[in-house]
């Protein structure tokens, strides 16, 4: 609420707003894709993809990707 107002502050409506328009363009982005408890379990398909904050289900957060370069990070 806005200090001495009785009336709701406006920034938390135009915050939400900004994170739905962001969480919408990244939904859309070419070349998403969904990721399901099936896809994490299977992680080690996807060496370069980490799906998960430790890249799979069991935290390693370990790279299984041979050499790390220029060529292979984002």
């Amino acid at each position: 609420m806005a200090r001495g107002t009785g009336t709701p502050d406006s920034m938390p409506a135009a915050g939400g707003a900004i994170g739905v328009a962001a969480l919408v363009a990244c939904l859309a982005a070419p070349g998403v894709r969904a990721q399901d408890g099936a896809r994490i379990a299977a992680a080690d398909k996807e060496p370069q993809n980490w799906l998960s904050h430790g890249r799979t289900y069991s935290e390693q957060r370990f790279s299984p990707l041979a050499r790390i370069n220029t060529s292979n990070i984002g």
